[in-house]
């Protein structure tokens, strides 16, 4: 526990040196992504399906505030799941923070999923970084977290995005 806190605590002090995107001051940090199914890997997905996603984070990186709005859901075809991944464009990568199954989120019946998530809902660590809120920011910000929104159709994927800076 001790050493979750002092890295939490390193890692919210090295914000402040990074670059003036992250340097504080009443700033949030924002990050998007457009999905489709051109990005799901190994095997590209067709489908009319795009997720454009937007989180803030706030100040004190204790939580995230997330909306995902799914588009061109094809006829039959349902959202069962939609998470936060650790990997690069192009490989895969273990699920990292979810908002549904698992997650505490819903999709609304105008295909938007949107809530604040808290280091409580964080899964797993994104390597090399820790598992909270402060980590996935960083994660975020080298690269390494693609949003996965999965159907009943798709059950790997069926709209996927790295999320880069905004």
């Amino acid at each position: 526990m001790t050493r979750r806190i002092l890295l939490t605590a390193i890692l919210t002090s090295m914000l402040s040196f990074t670059s003036p995107a992250f340097a504080g001051g009443g700033e949030t940090f924002k990050f998007g992504a457009l999905g489709s199914g051109a990005q799901e890997g190994p095997v590209p997905v067709d489908t009319p399906t795009v997720a454009r996603t937007t989180v803030r984070f706030d100040e004190g990186l204790r939580s995230v505030t997330v909306r995902v709005a799914v588009r061109h859901l094809p006829a039959g075809v349902d959202v069962t799941a939609a998470h936060f991944h650790c990997g690069r464009a192009g490989s895969n990568g273990p699920v990292v923070l979810g908002m549904i199954n698992p997650g505490p989120l819903t999709i609304g019946a105008n295909g938007v999923i949107s809530g604040t998530l808290t280091n409580s809902d964080v899964l797993a660590a994104c390597e090399p970084y820790g598992s909270n809120i402060a980590s996935l920011l960083f994660a975020m910000r080298d690269g390494l977290i693609y949003v996965n929104v999965h159907t009943n159709v798709n059950g790997s994927g069926e709209a996927r995005g790295q999320m880069l800076p905004r």
